[in-house]
């Protein structure tokens, strides 16, 4: 079992060019990873349990009660919420029907470290962490829909619960507020099962 600390924002649309420079210019080594596709299990209804295969792995993501929301600066709110992992290795995942719905993802990562002062420390993303948060921005759409979306997303990890929501924190106000970050408000802020349930009704 994995826990973690996460924030979420979704939008409909390609990245806007300025989100794009404004990931890039952090300095976080941020590291693009090739494309790929995630296919998740459908859940009508439920948005607090997230089912996926990725890369020859079933992950199993459920939260622990409801987001709370959290002011990060003058222009972004988001819901802090804590989930549990558990991944397991699979002989095949070639039978995937259509309960299980295609993700097509490509993202962007940053992860940081923060010192003993609360000093926030870029790490490079191949880097072995205990305890770190990493930052991601990634585009994303259906599979059997055009329709681009992005996400920006924050994922505190290692430590106990109180350790993961400080960090959490720490880097989201100061990452989030750097010059030329985006407005992020809180109705865009939720989790990858509610939005795959939006992404599908649109």
């Amino acid at each position: 079992m994995f826990s973690t600390q996460e924030m979420r924002w979704f939008f409909a649309g390609a990245v806007p060019p300025l989100v794009a420079a404004w990931f890039g210019a952090q300095v976080c080594a941020a590291l693009s990873q090739p494309p790929r596709t995630d296919f998740y299990l459908q859940l009508d209804g439920d948005d607090s349990l997230g089912v996926k295969l990725r890369e020859g792995r079933m992950e199993v993501k459920q939260r622990e009660g409801a987001g709370v929301p959290v002011q990060l600066g003058e222009q972004a709110v988001g819901q802090m919420e804590s989930w549990r992992k558990w991944s397991f290795g699979l002989a095949d995942t070639g039978n995937v029907t259509e309960q299980w719905v295609g993700v097509w993802k490509a993202r962007r990562w940053c992860l940081f470290d923060v010192g003993e002062n609360g000093r926030i420390i870029p790490t490079l993303p191949a880097t072995v962490l205990e305890q770190g948060c990493a930052c991601e921005l990634t585009e994303i759409h259906l599979v059997d829909s055009p329709e681009p979306w992005w996400s920006l997303g924050l994922e505190a990890f290692g430590g106990t619960a109180v350790q993961r929501r400080e960090r959490l924190l720490l880097v989201a106000k100061t990452f989030l507020t750097q010059p030329g970050a985006p407005s992020l408000p809180s109705e865009q802020s939720y989790s990858y099962p509610k939005w795959l349930q939006m992404a599908k009704r649109d």
